[in-house]
């Protein structure tokens, strides 16, 4: 176990850009920022120690996958209501 503490910001923007920064900076997560896809970005991102989990890709790309599922499927509903069915 690992006990760390955790950043806190003023706004969304902010903890993007220190996300940003933060992976950026760090050499051990080069891989990650030189990855083709969404996959090969959390699993470099888990080799470079990001994540203490070792389940931490799979359970971010299974997040993903339910996010995508549910943008399509609104995407879908909206077509119907407004009559789009090509």
């Amino acid at each position: 176990r690992e006990r760390a503490d955790f950043r806190a910001y003023t706004s969304l923007q902010q903890s993007f850009d220190d996300y940003v920064g933060f992976i950026s900076e760090q050499p051990r997560y080069s891989e990650a920022l030189n990855a083709s896809d969404d996959k090969r970005y959390v699993e470099a991102l888990q080799q470079g120690g990001y994540a203490t989990d070792p389940a931490y890709a799979e359970k971010i790309l299974a997040v993903k996958q339910r996010l995508d599922r549910a943008e399509a499927t609104i995407l879908v509903k909206g077509l119907i209501s407004h009559g789009d069915r090509s």
